[in-house]
């Protein structure tokens, strides 16, 4: 833990500690047994961007909360959410989000309206689909959706071409959308442990390579293909273990990893 985020800790159960003017910018309530938001912090709503709520026992977020506009980075994992409110919304500034491990079933549509947000991690919750919306996160470049229910990802999911970072394991996606091909950022993509029946062509189409001398390689019978990702993982195919086996990288910078285990 950073010493900014230590000193807030020490002042914050103190109200006596604090001036009237005192610009609070930072508050850390983890692991503290906490079943409901602490009040105060709404005291702080104009001044707040960095709220961390991890591993307590929250079972729902108040509406003040959301009036906290100045909030860049959220941290609520490891509680006993449900629902994540459609008030979201509201945090316009909003950069990280972290709700993973709760047991929140989806995303509200209007979490469009947080234009800026970048980071999302969301994994083991009971999420069995993403909302239109949720696509229109266009500065979104890493998402973390491990060990949840999706069944599939929107037909538009390709419009997150800022992605440069996808894990999906441990879901049970048969099929993906065939807009992905426009995710040409992407360095990182993790689909191990789902349903596939075949190999996804939009999985092997890698984007163009980049000016780096460097380049991941991945052989689909007589075909390579080239591109920029720095890690792939999957779990091959039991009709297709010889094929996904001629995955290659070199050794410099740039991975792929083929996970030996059958669905």
């Amino acid at each position: 833990m950073s010493s900014k985020r230590n000193l807030f800790v020490r002042l914050v159960p103190c109200r006596c500690l604090r001036g009237e003017e005192e610009t609070v910018t930072s508050l850390d309530y983890s692991h503290c047994s906490l079943e409901a938001v602490p009040k105060e912090i709404f005291s702080f709503e104009k001044t707040l961007e960095e709220l961390y709520l991890d591993a307590n026992q929250i079972e729902e977020l108040p509406k003040q909360l959301f009036n906290c506009q100045m909030l860049h980075r959220l941290s609520m994992p490891d509680n006993d959410l449900t629902v994540l409110p459609a008030a979201i919304a509201n945090l316009i500034n909003l950069k990280e989000l972290d709700v993973s491990k709760n047991s929140i079933q989806e995303f509200p549509e209007n979490i469009k309206n947080c234009k800026v947000l970048a980071i999302v991690e969301a994994s083991v919750n009971p999420i069995s689909k993403l909302p239109e919306g949720f696509t229109q996160l266009l500065s979104l470049t890493q998402l973390y959706l491990n060990d949840a229910f999706l069944e599939f990802l929107p037909a538009s999911f390709g419009r997150l071409t800022k992605l440069q970072i996808l894990e999906l394991r441990e879901n049970q996606l048969k099929m993906l959308p065939k807009s992905m091909h426009k995710l040409t950022q992407l360095e990182r993509l993790d689909l191990g442990s789902n349903e596939f029946t075949e190999v996804v062509s939009v999985c092997l189409s890698f984007c163009p390579p980049k000016a780096e001398p460097q380049y991941s390689e991945v052989s689909e019978g007589n075909e390579s293909r080239r591109g920029h990702f720095r890690q792939i993982i999957c779990i091959p195919l039991k009709c297709l273990r010889d094929c996904m086996a001629n995955c290659r990288a070199n050794m410099h910078n740039y991975s792929c990893m083929v996970v030996n285990e059958l669905i």
